[in-house]
Formats: structure tokens, sequence, C-alpha cells
């Protein structure tokens, strides 16, 4: 859930943790219908519900790896504003001059 909520910006976090948990759901309640539907023989289930586990993991892991980094962007924003204003600010953990 928190990779979910941190993917979005902050004005759309919550609509865009909602679409991505229902297109979850979603997904998730069609995949008994696709196994079936593509498994022409019963003792095909095991292997194409594999195919199927293995196709959406590597799937989530690309997703994880192109990804950016959020750690401290809010932090790194609240900085850059306050430059902007004219102000000085220190990131947390940098050492002041």
């Amino acid at each position: 859930m928190i990779f979910l909520d941190e993917r979005c910006p902050t004005g759309l976090r919550a609509r865009g943790t909602a679409v991505s948990w229902n297109l979850g759901f979603m997904l998730g309640g069609l995949m008994p219908t696709l196994v079936s539907l593509l498994s022409p023989e019963l003792a095909d289930v095991p292997s194409r519900l594999a195919m199927f586990l293995v196709g959406a993991t590597v799937v989530f892991v690309l997703a994880v790896l192109t990804s950016p980094e959020t750690s401290g962007a809010l932090d790194r924003e609240r900085h850059d504003r306050t430059v902007a204003d004219g102000t000085t600010a220190e990131l947390p953990g940098t050492p002041s001059h």
C-alpha cells in the first residue's frame, strides 16, 4: 500500500491508490477465469497458473526497479521552496556550514 501511495503526487494520492487497489482486485478476480479459459485440459491449469504468476511477478519487479525513489522528496520540496523565498533552510541530515 505504501508503494502505491508514493507513486502518486500528493494531490492525487487517495485517488491513485484507490484506482490501483481496485484494478488489482479486478485482475485478481479475473485470474481464475483467465486461467480456466486458457487451459485446454484440467491438467494444464497448474502450469498456466504458474505462467501467470511469473508474468505478474516480472511486471511488478520491473515496475519497482524503474520507479523513482521518493525518499526525502517532501524535505527537498520544502527546502527548494524556502530557498526560492529568499530564506535559507538546511535539509535534515545536512551539515550546516
